[in-house]
């Protein structure tokens, strides 16, 4: 038997309709893909964020917003420095990447807190998934999402990108500590929690991730899953399901990898079919960071397949969808579809 989809249609707040409208098409793809991570203007800006959507409307009374990761609470910045000319810089090394640059250019891109103005941030360290779902206790759970999205507000944070309830197959997985179980009923269970107690506060949303079948980091751009599709209903979509129907997260994530050969952000039937038409998710859809470009999956067909925000995006993702539109790649109401979806958590209030 062949299963035929009714497509969805969006419901879209008179506000966002509005703003939406007054946008000519080159202007809504600029929503579609984030500030990237370097060279542009990025706003309002949180030390330590790994995204921001676009500053490029400020002018126009629309906001650009932040998206921090997870898991063990929020993760941002502990100190930075700025100077005279509102500079921010890290001063910690967030990243091991650091450890292989020369001095030099470290010196250049980490700030020096015995010459400058130090800013501190201090967030709580909360359980990661792993240890949080052996409380067996959901509402534990659910009230360290509303914890969480206390800090979020202070921050001024409005996705949380976590949290993240793969299935731990092997236990030399390097992510196992940020997914919840080796169970998918558990996994959604503790998902649904968190999300239901981080979004009770208006404007705080958490992104499930990685969707779907990621469960491994070696080669994690390029390997395919390849999965039955029992396997992959009954095991690796079941705990997005739970999470989705009874938490009704606001945002997904999708994963670096491909499923059966197709990659999940260019994956029609995962991203639309089964997560909105079957499952009712109404939120938005986001790529992994930096799992768009050459030889990965492409800009364009992550929105024909309902993924609606590329990210870290950046001028060279903006660029590729303007040309796919320019090609015909891409339609209008493709365009107008992710942008609102977009448009409307940033408006949200």
């Amino acid at each position: 038997m062949i299963y035929t989809y009714t497509p969805r249609k969006d419901r879209i707040p008179a506000r966002t309709e509005q703003v939406l409208y007054s946008l000519s098409v080159q202007e809504m793809l600029r929503f579609c893909a984030g500030t990237g991570l370097f060279g542009q203007n990025k706003g309002f800006c949180v030390p330590g964020a790994v995204g921001h959507t676009s500053a490029a409307f400020l002018d126009r009374g629309i906001p650009n917003r932040e998206l921090c990761d997870g898991p063990a609470g929020l993760r941002i910045q502990r100190r930075s420095t700025i100077n005279k000319k509102g500079r921010i810089k890290a001063v910690d090394q967030a990243i091991s990447l650091y450890e292989f640059l020369p001095e030099r250019l470290t010196g250049m891109l980490l700030g020096n807190p015995e010459k400058e103005t130090v800013l501190y941030q201090f967030v709580t360290g909360f359980p990661v998934a792993a240890a949080i779902a052996q409380s067996w206790n959901t509402a534990l759970a659910e009230e360290m999402g509303r914890a969480l999205s206390e800090e979020m507000t202070e921050y001024g944070v409005t996705w949380w990108l976590a949290p993240a309830l793969n299935i731990v197959r092997n236990p030399l997985c390097g992510r196992n500590f940020e997914y919840y179980s080796e169970d998918p009923l558990l996994s959604g269970k503790f998902a649904a929690a968190v999300t239901r107690g981080m979004q009770e506060k208006p404007g705080c949303f958490v992104t499930i991730k990685h969707f779907a079948a990621n469960n491994q980091e070696e080669n994690r751009m390029y390997n395919s899953s390849d999965v039955d599709e029992r396997t992959l209903r009954e095991i690796y979509l079941k705990g997005f399901e739970i999470a989705v129907r009874e938490g009704e997260p606001k945002a997904v994530m999708s994963a670096y990898n491909k499923i059966n050969d197709v990659y999940c952000a260019n994956n029609r039937e995962l991203c639309t079919d089964i997560l909105r038409s079957e499952w009712g998710f109404e939120g938005l859809v986001m790529t992994d960071w930096l799992s768009t470009g050459k030889d990965r999956a492409d800009e364009a067909e992550c929105l024909n397949a309902g993924v609606d925000l590329i990210m870290p995006g950046g001028i060279m993702a903006v660029s590729a969808l303007r040309n796919a539109y320019r090609k015909g790649q891409l339609r209008k109401e493709t365009v107008c579809r992710s942008c609102a979806r977009v448009l409307e958590q940033i408006l949200a209030e």
